[in-house]
């Protein structure tokens, strides 16, 4: 998504390249709700207005004043000079800075994350695209990226960023990656805090790390479904279903809209599995050898694990328990809701999580395994 086009300025008034800024990564967000007339339906719109505090009587624009506290003073500042204070009364653009080598940046500078430029292809000429380039080549060449101040908007701060030059990738006739520079945002110095000191932890021994990988393996995504770059977001696909069917004046399916995997969320079931929990037990006791025998250390007693519970059995409409063979095999599980595919698989003993077509799939697999 292009966000600005401006110029980077390297020499003030002599070499000027116009570039395009991009925003790689977009949050998608629900737009914010408008207010319309409850009687007409009309579109309205928020006027706000400034009231006078003393007497109520209202106020125009250039009868305002802006003032800020300053010891047991009041500082009083027209707009125009707060604009100039607050945007450094600098020009709309990329200023070039200087040079420094590229391990002066690191990973905890970048307070956000970051943005792309490349030269305007429309005011692109062959002077443009070569002082681009060489300047490019030059900073890959000898490991360094160039500090800029910038002001992408005309109501944005001015900012500290670095740019960090990227190679073309080019797969084929495809161009994956263009030549261009990463934008890296920078702190100032105010927004760097010395953190305490804290002594560095004891090194754990073999058997401690191996009893933490087999823990970590247990807790991987099944199937490798789990993509960082392409997850599911349920508030905003619920959001749209609602919008959808209110614009429609239909109902909404809320089945279809339970059926969706929240990737986001954790599977809990898995978390509290047995197997989880043996293997999170062997942990503690790499770890703290005195792990199980702590309680009796201090004189105490260990609790006695409580008798588990039988599990009550499931029962249809008549009383009757529910054989959920014979409601497979006749097909009624097909047409059943998802709640009822749940109750189904927890009483076979398998995960609950997924969407309908993965329960009845998981439903088919074990009695075709039981056959």
């Amino acid at each position: 998504r292009t966000l600005s086009s401006i110029k980077l300025v390297l020499v003030e008034g002599k070499v000027e390249i116009p570039i395009k800024i991009f925003n790689l990564v977009q949050e998608a967000k629900v737009k914010a709700a408008k207010w319309r007339s409850r009687t007409t339906n009309a579109r309205l719109k928020t006027i706000t207005e400034s009231v006078c505090k003393a007497t109520g009587a209202s106020v125009m624009k250039q009868e305002l004043e802006l003032y800020t506290p300053y010891g047991n003073e009041e500082v009083t500042f027209q707009t125009e000079e707060m604009e100039k204070i607050k945007y450094m009364d600098l020009p709309t653009c990329l200023r070039l800075i200087g040079f420094q080598p590229k391990s002066t940046i690191s990973h905890r500078n970048n307070l956000k994350g970051s943005w792309f430029l490349r030269p305007e292809e429309k005011k692109k000429g062959q002077e443009v695209g070569v002082v681009f380039k060489a300047l490019w080549k030059a900073m890959e060449e000898t490991g360094r990226v160039a500090i800029c101040s910038m002001r992408y908007r005309t109501n944005s701060v001015p900012r500290l960023v670095a740019l960090l030059p990227q190679e073309e990738e080019v797969d084929g006739p495809v161009r994956v990656c263009p030549q261009g520079f990463h934008i890296v945002w920078l702190p100032f110095v105010n927004d760097i805090c010395a953190l305490p000191f804290i002594p560095p932890a004891p090194t754990p021994h073999t058997k401690a790390i191996e009893a933490a990988e087999d823990l970590i393996d247990s807790l991987q995504f099944a199937d490798n479904k789990f993509d960082p770059m392409h997850f599911y977001n349920p508030a905003i696909h619920k959001h749209f279903a609602h919008i959808g069917a209110l614009s429609l004046q239909t109902a909404v399916d809320e089945e279809d809209i339970q059926e969706k995997l929240d990737d986001i969320e954790p599977d809990k079931e898995h978390f509290s599995s047995d197997r989880v929990r043996e293997l999170s037990e062997a942990l503690k006791e790499q770890i703290d050898p005195e792990y199980d025998t702590n309680i009796e250390a201090k004189g105490g007693k260990k609790k006695e694990a409580a008798p588990k519970k039988e599990k009550r059995k499931r029962e249809d409409d008549d009383g009757q328990p529910v054989d959920w063979k014979v409601k497979f095999l006749s097909g009624e599980l097909k047409g059943a809701k998802l709640n009822e595919l749940k109750d189904c698989l927890s009483d076979l003993g398998l995960k609950v999580s997924g969407t309908k077509a993965d329960l009845l799939t998981r439903i088919e697999n074990y009695y075709e395994s039981q056959a």
